[in-house]
């Protein structure tokens, strides 16, 4: 099985950076379907993101 060459820091980082560029691009749409689309796949990712660091966590604390 071939490795990662990011870290799971690096992942987080390339992740978050991919959710708050989406957002951005939608921001610069007018309002329509596409806007909206593109706004649900970041709030989509995002929970993907967050639910993927609580799952992994040392803790397994509660979701926020």
């Amino acid at each position: 099985m071939d490795r990662s060459p990011y870290s799971p820091k690096d992942s987080k980082d390339i992740i978050a950076s991919l959710i708050r560029d989406t957002r951005r691009t939608a921001m610069k749409m007018p309002p329509g379907v596409e806007r909206d689309r593109l706004l649900r796949k970041a709030g989509h990712d995002d929970v993907a993101a967050n639910l993927h660091a609580w799952a992994n966590s040392s803790g397994l604390q509660g979701p926020i």
